[in-house]
């Protein structure tokens, strides 16, 4: 497997990317849902590093994509999708790339405006200044709350695409982004 992206298929950089990050934010996601519910102490700082640095992940594999992508071609669609389909694939992978980013962004600001480090790993990226920034705070935590809902039914709208290229319209948009190339279908009686 070629590590670049070509017109027929994408290449292993694109693909480990394209899984790493859907690893990170369903993980970060997942544990974004229960944060709420934790009582302060030990368990939650440590659950909100988890969140944290697996959103700053994200975040850094969001930035590398958007660099890979512009010297990269884009794979031509798998099939034949309609035009009303080339357009709604190409605004929600666009809504996923901007969220990819706007998520983690969003995080940080939180932090930043209730005065806490930014981290991972345990190690500190931004210092807590202590003091309460309550605009950023706020902003940050509307967009991470809507955000989030937002990012939840961007991905179920992506993974129900995908199901229907691979189930309905059989078609290699889902193999190929697993790195395999779907063999042509036997013809009877051939």
């Amino acid at each position: 497997m070629q590590l670049k992206d070509s017109q027929a298929s994408y290449g292993l950089v694109s693909i480990i990317n394209h899984w790493a990050t859907a690893a990170l934010v369903v993980l970060a996601l997942g544990i974004g849902l229960i944060l709420e519910d934790l009582a302060r102490g030990d368990l939650k700082s440590n659950v909100v590093m988890v969140h944290m640095t697996a959103g700053l992940l994200v975040l850094a594999l969001g930035l590398l994509r958007l660099g890979w992508r512009t010297t990269q071609p884009r794979p031509e669609p798998a099939g034949q999708p309609a035009g009303w389909e080339q357009r709604a694939a190409r605004l929600g992978h666009g809504a996923l790339a901007i969220m990819i980013l706007l998520m983690p962004l969003s995080g940080i600001l939180m932090q930043i405006g209730e005065g806490h480090a930014v981290g991972m790993f345990g190690l500190v990226l931004i210092e807590g200044s202590g003091r309460e920034i309550e605009v950023l705070e706020q902003v940050g935590h509307v967009i991470h709350g809507f955000g989030g809902n937002l990012l939840i039914g961007l991905i179920a709208l992506h993974v129900l695409a995908a199901i229907k290229h691979h189930v309905f319209d059989r078609d290699a948009t889902l193999v190929r982004m697993l790195g395999r190339a779907r063999q042509p279908e036997a013809v009877p009686g051939t």
